[in-house]
């Protein structure tokens, strides 16, 4: 016969695994994903296409900033959820190498996400908050590709862009299978099938 203390200890139990399941499944949350249909060539490797070298200046100012992708995501439930960022790799077609997951900038409803931020942003660095009866706007953007170079105490410079060949007709954007997974592992240069059929396409126009 079961006591009614053992019913006191697992009557809580219960409902915290409850209040835990209910915080990770998507029940009551909406996304709706908008994917940018195209983008100017010139906006992405402006090196290529202009005379004028953009450097550091350039490439980091906001308003250089490349939107590829606007998700609003609905959370119409009453307990908050911790939502994942895509965590993209991007990529170019013909396979040039890309951007890292961790060079693409995501912002949430306008602040840009970042690690070490709090508040809203879970600490895992990879998802952020939901609130209850909320919609959230999330965006994602890269910054053009300069010919940046880091200068040294003594005198020696690094390039730290990636050299467009002017063949490039396409932006792949490629999430990894599991959005929590510390180090995806996807390398533009080596891509597998499933991930290239997969991937969102955007077209660089010329």
């Amino acid at each position: 016969m079961v006591s009614t203390n053992s019913f006191g200890v697992f009557i809580p139990l219960i409902i915290i695994g409850l209040v835990i399941l209910l915080g990770i499944v998507k029940i009551g949350v909406s996304e709706e994903v908008n994917t940018i249909i195209s983008v100017p060539y010139a906006k992405v490797f402006p090196d290529a296409v202009t005379s004028n070298r953009c450097d550091n200046e350039f490439r980091d100012h906001p308003d250089n900033e490349i939107l590829l992708q606007t998700i609003k995501i609905k959370n119409k439930f009453l307990m908050p959820r911790l939502w994942p960022i895509p965590r993209y790799t991007i990529c170019f077609t013909p396979g040039i190498e890309g951007y890292s997951e961790r060079t693409v900038l995501y912002y949430v409803d306008g602040i840009l996400f970042e690690r070490a931020q709090g508040g809203m942003f879970a600490y895992d660095g990879y998802s952020f908050r939901l609130p209850t009866f909320s919609e959230v706007t999330l965006e994602v953007k890269i910054k053009p590709f300069c010919e940046v170079k880091s200068s040294y105490s003594y005198g020696s410079t690094i390039k730290t862009f990636v050299e467009p060949s002017n063949n490039e007709t396409q932006i792949m954007l490629i999430k990894p299978q599991d959005p929590f997974e510390r180090y995806p592992g996807i390398s533009c240069r080596s891509l597998g099938h499933e991930e290239i059929n997969n991937a969102i396409t955007i077209l660089l126009t010329k």
